[in-house]
């Protein structure tokens, strides 16, 4: 049964817009995917909803500041990031640091991303659930795989009714 929902961030809850660079909440554009917030706000009242990211260039606190220029920020619990882990997704010992501050079992977690080594390969090598946010259509083989954030509740609901 899934339990939490981990987001990775860039280009999956945000646009990364690869023209800028320095904490994202400095940017002077900032834009959140497509449906990111009815997804979001969705799922975070059935869910608590994290982020995880590999940002190196932002504290937890930035992150938060992007995440509300956009109003999303009040749908994420907490936020799982390099800057205060010290290790990068896919390694076991982010995911560690996930597992121990949420309390949980590994298959009681869904990792939602866009780049299939890191976010979906990875969550599966570490047990967790992964769905891969795939908006551009290069991975049509690999499910579960969505291109739009729309499509996500359905798949939850579907690992929580163990179709996948």
């Amino acid at each position: 049964m899934i339990k939490a929902i981990l987001f990775d961030w860039g280009n999956t809850v945000m646009i990364d817009f690869p023209d800028q660079s320095g904490p994202m909440f400095k940017w002077n554009k900032i834009e959140a995917v497509k449906n990111a917030e009815v997804c979001l706000n969705k799922l975070s009242q059935e869910f608590p909803c994290y982020i995880a990211t590999n940002a190196k260039d932002s504290t937890k606190e930035d992150i938060y500041k992007a995440l509300d220029k956009v109003n999303i920020g009040k749908y994420i619990t907490d936020i799982f990031c390099y800057r205060e882990i010290g290790y990068e997704k896919p390694t076991s010992e982010f995911y560690n640091s996930v597992f121990k501050k949420l309390s949980l079992a590994p298959n009681e977690i869904v990792l939602i991303g866009d780049e299939l080594e890191k976010d979906f390969n990875g969550a599966r090598r570490n047990n967790i659930w992964g769905i891969l946010f795939d908006p551009e259509y290069r991975y049509a083989n690999i499910e579960p795989r969505i291109s739009d954030l729309s499509e996500l509740y359905e798949i939850i609901a579907g690992l929580n009714k163990n179709i996948f």
